[in-house]
């Protein structure tokens, strides 16, 4: 039974003869009841399954970094709906049914905040990595206080390590310590940056290339 909270013409919930209503991020919603079909699904429509679970898989892990990292870019739609769309335009790679992620296009984070300038990174024995960027201010939405995420993945072992507000865009370096079982592991090493000072400000993200932690 659907319930009209709001009188005729306010919004319900629940489903109420073939459409289901509901509320969304504050949103009064209404769908189409679903019918089942009995029909197999067409190669275009296995093919959008498929680049959907791919993407959705790969940022599943990285849910907490997005939920900061795509919230500017985020109106309507929650910021996972946001960088699912974005990893699909950006990320998927090969051609049907072969698809594959391109973690070299991974996007985690999106805005206009600059990134970390000249950033490079190495690798330093006891299976960390150093970060290093130059802090140059040419934006006057720059800040020293600008805060660094950093990400990195192991492709061999399919494992993550984030961590989020590491530096201060000032400190010019950090340096990340490794879980000890990558070690000996090419790695994948990103960054991104956040405004403390202007709300819900992101730098897209930007891949700083591949190493092995020794």
């Amino acid at each position: 039974m659907g319930i009209i909270r709001l009188g005729i013409l306010g919004g319900f919930r629940n489903k109420v003869g073939s459409v289901v209503g509901a509320s969304w991020r504050g949103l009064d919603t209404m769908r189409g009841y679903p019918k089942p079909s009995s029909k197999a699904p067409t190669q275009a429509q296995l093919d959008v399954r498929a680049k959907f679970k791919i993407v959705t898989d790969v940022i599943t892990p990285l849910a907490s970094v997005i939920d900061v990292g795509f919230k500017a870019a985020s109106k309507v739609e929650t910021q996972r709906n946001v960088a699912l769309k974005a990893n699909l335009a950006a990320g998927i790679t090969g051609i049907s049914p072969n698809f594959s992620f391109d973690y070299e296009k991974l996007q985690f984070s999106q805005g206009s905040l600059e990134n970390a300038r000249e950033a490079q990174i190495t690798t330093v024995t006891g299976s960390k990595i150093k970060y290093n960027w130059a802090d140059v201010f040419n934006d006057d939405k720059e800040r020293p206080t600008d805060l660094v995420t950093l990400v990195v993945y192991c492709p061999a072992l399919n494992k993550w390590v984030k961590l989020q507000n590491a530096a201060p865009r000032s400190a010019k370096t950090f340096t990340l310590q490794m879980p000890a079982g990558m070690m000996g592991n090419p790695v994948m090493c990103y960054i991104s940056l956040v405004s403390t000072t202007i709300k819900n400000l992101a730098s897209d993200t930007l891949y700083l290339g591949t190493l092995t932690a020794i």
